[in-house]
């Protein structure tokens, strides 16, 4: 860290590539270090090891598919009465929004009719 200090941050892409390796290696031996349970350590930074391996690309899609399958976004319909209700209370609060904006000193009615 005194090293960066003093002499900035790396700007180079093959120098901040190196730091991040030596990082994760350093992450990697101190979950191996960290467990009486040296199997399990090792699992599991195989399976991390693993993991950085697949594209994000396919994780991204895959991630994708298990929300869609399994996490169905719950959709409630409105009734015939409900919906008249809503489109009833949205019209006039719309109307409102536009006699105020009308009524503001940003409207120009001039600028707007003549477009």
């Amino acid at each position: 860290f005194a090293v960066i200090y003093r002499m900035g941050p790396p700007t180079d892409h093959r120098t901040l590539n190196l730091i991040t390796w030596f990082m994760q290696l350093v992450s990697l031996v101190m979950i191996f270090v960290s467990s009486y349970h040296q199997t399990a350590s090792t699992a599991l930074i195989i399976v991390i090891v693993s993991w950085s391996a697949i594209p994000a690309r396919l994780k991204s899609g895959v991630n994708t598919q298990i929300r869609k399958r399994f996490f169905k976004p719950k959709v409630k319909l409105l009734s015939e009465e409900e919906y008249n209700t809503q489109a009833h209370v949205e019209t006039k609060r719309a109307l409102e929004e536009l006699k105020t904006f009308v009524r503001s000193p940003e409207s120009k009615p001039w600028q707007t009719v003549s477009r």
